[in-house]
């Protein structure tokens, strides 16, 4: 059903029928239906499409800093960063388009230039001005834009190191390692070890995880990354981070933890703390100290 329905949708992608079809928006015969569904000659696709997410959302968006060509955002838990077609719900780029188009309609339209995941917290670039757009792709393409995360992964990392594992993306909800494929430093993870800590130390965080289990706090660096980067990768040196169980990781939590800390480029730098709640002492001290680190690198 999901290849069928391109034909009442031609324009849109695989992932996006059947995000459609699961959400009831792509239509068997007036009911709703699976993806893999088999259909029978006589059978009819329809299109029943939903209202787009309201203008009055309950999210005010958080500016972080800006100057001339770029706009940093700050993107909490547990929202989109894109709209997605068929889903009602708010995303960033919905509230930029409402507050912008309000104030600022004889501006070019606001083009964001990185994206984090649904569950990831952070910042998030954007540009109003084509050279701004231009010159931050150069920027990342000379590896002169960097991206920093805190990450809590299921187990204990003890060393640094560069995961190099090309990945594959297209067409999977979940991303995938290439065997014995290197990918490129833009898209390589790099690695550091923080701090270790027992989930019994944070129970605010990982209530139903075992006390016994060993957390470890991370910095992730990456330059120009592919979607679910961090997460695959961390995966795939048997490190999910803890709650992200599409990537291996058993603990029961949700939101996982993965928080975009800074972005460092030539012409623009942006720091934001992560908003985790209840955070032990000994965790929140070390995420301080790293911000502070970085911040003071960079002045």
């Amino acid at each position: 059903m999901d290849n069928l329905s391109s034909l009442i949708l031609p324009s849109s992608s695989l992932r996006t029928r059947r995000r459609l079809i699961k959400n009831a928006q792509v239509l068997l015969d007036q009911e709703p239906s699976s993806p893999g569904k088999k259909l029978q000659i006589g059978q009819k696709i329809s299109f029943n499409p939903q209202k787009t997410p309201a203008e009055n959302s309950f999210f005010c968006l958080n500016v972080l800093k800006k100057n001339d060509s770029f706009i940093a955002f700050y993107k909490p838990q547990n929202i989109h960063t894109s709209h997605i077609s068929g889903n009602s719900e708010p995303s960033i780029q919905d509230l930029i388009q409402q507050q912008y188009k309000t104030q600022a309609p004889q501006k070019e339209s606001i083009t964001l230039l990185n994206r984090l995941d649904f569950q990831t917290s952070g910042i998030l670039v954007a540009s109003s001005q084509k050279s701004g757009l231009k010159s931050w792709r150069i920027a990342e393409s000379a590896s002169l834009v960097s991206k920093k995360y805190l990450a809590i992964v299921q187990g204990v990392i003890k060393k640094p190191s560069v995961i190099q594992q090309k990945l594959y993306t297209s067409n999977t909800k979940k991303t995938k390692l290439q065997k014995n494929a290197l990918t490129s430093p833009l898209r390589s993870t790099k690695i550091f070890p923080l701090i270790t800590f027992l989930a019994s130390e944070a129970p605010n965080l990982f209530p139903n995880a075992p006390g016994t289990q060993q957390l470890t706090l991370i910095e992730c660096c990456i330059k120009k990354g592919v979607r679910h980067q961090i997460r695959a990768h961390l995966s795939s040196i048997k490190r999910p981070l803890a709650g992200d169980a599409l990537y291996g990781s058993t603990i029961s939590s949700s939101p996982f933890f993965l928080h975009n800390y800074t972005v460092h480029s030539p012409s623009f730098s942006v720091f934001c703390m992560p908003s985790w709640a209840n955070l032990p002492k000994n965790l929140s001290s070390k995420i301080v100290d790293t911000v502070n680190k970085n911040l003071l690198t960079k002045l």
